[in-house]
This record gives structure tokens, sequence and C-alpha cells, in this order.
């Protein structure tokens, strides 16, 4: 109907030929009523379309082009025919080339398709898209004009087409302001907080002039219970540590107390230490002195032996325990703190239920209460999309020499032998003040296909987060799924990051969560 339509509109006459163009009128005329007459044999009724009324896009999508993308062809495009926008509302990939993209166009009634675009000098190109359909079109410029021209060469309407491109790359560290809260506690400006993980439970300990609030939860993005609890010792909360369900903690004088209900009552453990390293296991490990010698010691089993060369006697981080082909034993893992003589250490120590090791080669920068936690990073597939996960260490904050935080964030690949700066994508964002003595841990958050629902906790922040991109599910992928079920839902390993002392030395007030942004994006079945 379409071919048809155009050899009406373009017949003239000429009085040389006239009685030849007029009898092609009539055959032309039958040829049309007869198509139409069969397009209708069901009505009485033959209907002719307002011109103005079918300048319509009815279909939009790029060429296949594997050089550029895999799947090109099955990114999917929207088409507001209200605002007369063309778009592909879920991004491509940061870095994909759509200076040269194929297209595939249909379109109602019309009597000229055309594409208009600037070229790298500002200029405007015209392609008659039903002469030149296998041009290539520079989408890199801004977007593009797809001009319609009605069967009455009158009426015409502009489409704008744009190709949204992603401005980040996958394997970056999403540190969101929409994932912010407050610490659970009910003192209003806590000056000390520390927060640990027991088997089952999040555990958040803050004072202020004698009042203590412990919070716990099960979950950091969860609901949490506080209650002010009585101390009968004055407790240096930066010493609180976790072992199975059981709390720990050294008073102002060292002495070691233990708690079997999540901080509400304390049992003296008739043990003096200088400081708690962490928890290897069921035992909990930590540093005794008689204040010139110091030394390794265990509890509840009473070991003692010196301590290496370069080791932490304080300001160590949070133990990351791991495992690997290579070893027969967990290994423990902790960087940076402070020498006996108050030296800023920038060490990698790792422990196998014996003994200590060194494992620095390369390294950060010296620094105290540096936050270091197992993490992942992702490498995609050109080809095919899917994701391999990749296990790292990441290493963050901490009091340097000069006395202010670092806030640079260091990756490790190989367990803590080599550090790097980490890339700038994974660095920490201008709105996270960086800090020493924090703590951070991960935990899985269940992504779904669902629309969001909105935090129970009204205490966390809420601001508009990144949609999952569609171009990350690979249409092909699906097809050739082995599933019984499509993935309507997923775990991210989610970072939270609590507390820690700003360049002042006062307690930021804040949890802070992240995610990379790989692992947002719907997997691949």
């Amino acid at each position: 109907m379409r071919k048809i339509a155009k050899i009406i509109v373009t017949l003239h006459f000429d009085n040389k030929n006239f009685m030849l163009k007029k009898v092609a009128i009539f055959i032309i005329s039958g040829i049309v009523m007869a198509g139409m007459m069969s397009c209708n044999h069901d009505s009485n009724t033959i209907t002719i379309p307002e011109a103005s009324s079918e300048v319509l896009v009815t279909a939009f999508s790029l060429k296949a082009n594997d050089s550029i993308l895999s799947s090109l062809d099955s990114v999917y495009f929207s088409i507001d025919l209200n605002s007369a926008r063309v778009y592909n509302a879920d991004s491509l990939p940061k870095g994909t080339d759509i200076s040269q993209l194929g297209v595939n166009i249909s379109v109602g009634y019309v009597s000229k398709t055309q594409l208009l675009y600037k070229t790298i000098f500002n200029n405007d190109t015209v392609v008659d898209y039903d002469e030149e359909s296998t041009e290539k079109i520079n989408f890199a410029n801004g977007p593009v004009t797809l001009r319609l021209t009605a069967v009455n060469g009158i009426d015409k309407r502009d489409y704008l087409i744009q190709v949204n491109v992603h401005t980040i790359v996958s394997d970056s560290l999403m540190w969101m302001p929409g994932a912010r809260r407050d610490l659970p506690t009910t003192l209003e400006t806590p000056v000390a907080q520390k927060t640990v993980r027991t088997t089952s439970k999040f555990v958040c300990m803050t004072s202020k002039d004698g009042e203590f609030v412990v919070a716990t939860a099960d979950s950091p993005y969860g609901e949490w219970s506080m209650q002010n609890v009585e101390m009968s010792f004055n407790p240096d909360i930066d010493e609180l540590a976790a072992l199975d369900e059981k709390l720990y903690i050294l008073s102002d004088a060292g002495d070691l107390y233990e708690s079997t209900d999540y901080g509400v009552t304390w049992t003296d453990c008739s043990t003096v230490w200088y400081h708690i390293l962490g928890a290897y296991e069921s035992t909990l490990l930590g540093v005794a002195t008689d204040g010139t010698i110091y030394n390794n010691v265990t509890y509840p089993e009473t070991t003692t032996a010196n301590i290496p060369d370069r080791f932490p006697v304080k300001g160590n981080s949070q133990f990351v325990i791991y495992t690997s082909e290579w070893t027969t034993q967990p290994q423990a893992i902790m960087i940076g703190g402070r020498d006996a003589s108050g030296k800023k250490l920038y060490d990698t120590w790792a422990y196998d239920g014996n003994r200590w090791a060194n494992l620095t080669n390369t390294h950060p920068i010296a620094a105290d209460g540096m936050i270091l936690l197992p993490y992942y990073t992702c490498k995609t597939s050109s080809t095919n999309w899917k994701v391999t996960k990749e296990s790292v260490l990441l290493a963050m904050g901490g009091q340097m020499s000069n006395g202010k935080n670092d806030e640079i964030v260091y990756i490790s690949r190989d367990l803590g032998f080599n550090w790097h700066q980490a890339d700038s994508l994974m660095q920490l964002p201008d709105f996270i003040t960086p800090v020493n003595m924090a703590q951070a841990f991960v935990e899985d958050v269940t992504y779904s296909d669902a629309p969001a629902k909105s935090r129970s906790v009204s205490e966390w922040n809420s601001f508009p987060q990144r949609t999952i991109p569609r171009w990350w599910v690979n249409p092909l992928a699906v097809v050739n799924s082995r599933a019984v079920a499509p993935i309507t839902s997923w775990d991210v390993p989610t970072i939270y990051v609590f507390g820690g002392y700003d360049n002042d030395g006062t307690i930021v007030n804040s949890v802070w969560s992240s995610a990379i942004t790989t692992l947002m994006f719907k997997p691949i079945q």
C-alpha cells in the first residue's frame, strides 16, 4: 500500500501524453480500489488514513555489528510518540563506539524518510533512508533527527533518536549518597563507636559522657534494637571484638571482659592485655606487655610468644579470614597499625593458627586504623557479556604519619602480597569523609526485577538509585539457557562502613553502603 500511495502522489500530467496517462490513472485507480476492497472485505467502509496521523515511527533497532558490541541488534529502544523521541532507556556499556551505527526503521504511510546528523565538523548530513537504508549513522555528536514526510508532501514530523551510553564502566565501586544512615544509637553525638559481627548478629556500641548504648541487628540494613546499658568499668570501645556469639572488650586499664548477651552484661576474664588484635576460629588473639616487652597472646587458651619485627601493637585493621587451595588452614590477615614506638606501619600480616608471617611485597601508605575487607572486581567478556568475579582485598582510610586520614582506596589481587592504588572509579567520592578506626562488613543484599520497595527503616536516606541496564542481560544467553526458571532476584555483596574518626578526631555519625556496579546488574543465566 505504501508503494501504491507513492505512485499516485508522484503522477503528473502533460498535454503530450494526456490520453496515455489518463488510461494509466484508471488502471492504477482500479488497482488501488481493488487493494482497498480486498483489505476491507469484512467491512462496507473503506478508510483512507489522514496523512498527518500516519507520520509515525512504528519500530526502531540497531543493526547487528559484533565488532562494536555483541547482540547490538537486541538493544531495546522506546518510541515516545507524544514527545517524538526514540531512545534506549538502558544505556550501552561505557566506551561503546556509536559513530557508525546501522539502523532499522519502520514507519507508517510516508513519502519520505530522512536522517539528519552532525559530523565531527558540526555539519549537517542528510541521508535518504528509502534509498540508503544501509548507510552508517553517527550518533556520537548528539541526537539524530528522523524527519518523516506524509504522503501529501506537506505534513512532516521530526523525531529525535538518541543512543545512550553509560558514563561509567561496569567495574566501578558505586558509593551511593542514597545509601546512608546515622549510626544506630540513641545518643545524639556519640564520641566513641565500634561495630562488630558475631556469628548471627551485628553489634554497634556507642558512648558519650559515661552513657553507653548497644544496638543489635541481623543485618546492617535491617531493623536495629537499641538498649542503654550500665557498665561497672570504663571500657575502651575501640577494643570491642567478637568471637563466635561472645563479645570481648578491654577496660581503660587493660582488663579483659566477656559478654554472652551482646554487651548488656560483662564478666571479668581475670586477664590483662594491651590490645585485642581480632578473632581466629575459636581463639581471641591479642597483645600483652609488661611496659617494655610486647608479646602475642591468646584467649581462652593462654599462649605467649614474642612479637615479630614490624608487628602492630595497636591500630591494626579488622581481620579478614580466607581459605585457599594452597593452605590447609584458614588464614587471618590484617594490615597497618603502629609498632611499640608509635611508628605507623604499612605491613600486611597473616596468621594460620600457629604463627604470623609478613606478606608485604609492595604496599599502601603507612597508616593505623585502616579498613580491610574482602571484595570482588569483575571481568566482562566482550563477546557474550558474561561476568567472571575475581576475589580481591580492598584497603582504605587510616591515619597517616602526618596526622591526616588517607583518602586513597588500595587493591590487592594476590591476598595482600602486593598493593596498588585502585582505579579512579573505585576511589571515595567527595561526599564521604576519610576516616580512621572505622569498621567495614560485606553483606549480601537481594536485588529483584520487581519494583524497588522503600526501606522499612526510616533512618536510611532515600535518593534515586541507578537502574539495572537491560543491555547487561544477553538475550541469546537467555534463549540458550538450561535454567528451568528465569532469574528474578540475585544477591549483591554490599559494603557497609560504620563510623570512624575524622581528621579532628570526631566520630563520623554515618553508615555508608556501596557495591560494585557489575554485581548490581542482573546476571546472565
